[in-house]
């Protein structure tokens, strides 16, 4: 049996400089894949970049529900439970401090909203599901959101070992 090792790069598109730095180490034969940050302002020319200067990247969904400055896909007012008062998303510990008071409607449409995005944006699914901070193994509608694209569009998904059980 063959036996291959992925080097994956999370938060492409959160900034410029982290982008280049992913397609960079790719060229250098480090990096075999990457996961977006689709709703970050970098992202949709971040990909486009990988598209055209990286095409054998594997470009992944990093979706993100969580973390300091970091922005939803949907407008706030559509999803006003899972943010906070400026619209974005809430960091540790206080994500976890809120998370029983998020509405799974909104959780699950912001989840479908990223990949929906990403999918406008490079014109194909992702190749491949996570989360930043791991957060989405954490809120139960969340799980059930990934787990459901993942077996809908037959999509591998990262899973910590050392959170919680099997999801998919």
């Amino acid at each position: 049996m063959v036996k291959y090792l992925i080097v994956n790069a999370d938060d492409y598109g959160l900034a410029a400089s982290v982008s280049r730095g992913i397609r960079e180490s790719h060229q250098r034969g480090i990096v075999t894949s990457t996961t977006v940050m689709i709703g970050m302002d970098n992202a949709a020319e971040a990909v486009q970049q990988a598209l055209k200067e990286t095409p054998d990247l594997a470009l992944g969904l990093h979706l993100v529900v969580a973390g300091k400055a970091m922005k939803p896909v949907l407008p706030p007012d559509q999803i006003p439970t899972l943010l906070r008062p400026d619209g974005l998303f809430y960091d540790h510990p206080a994500w976890g401090e809120h998370a029983a008071s998020f509405n799974p409607d909104e959780m699950m449409r912001e989840v479908y909203a990223q990949f929906e995005r990403f999918v406008a944006v490079a014109n194909r699914p992702p190749t491949h599901l996570d989360s930043h901070y791991h957060a989405t193994y954490f809120h139960p509608t969340a799980v059930e959101a990934m787990r459901s694209l993942a077996l809908k569009h037959h999509l591998p998904l990262r899973h910590d070992r050392g959170v919680g059980s099997s999801i998919v």
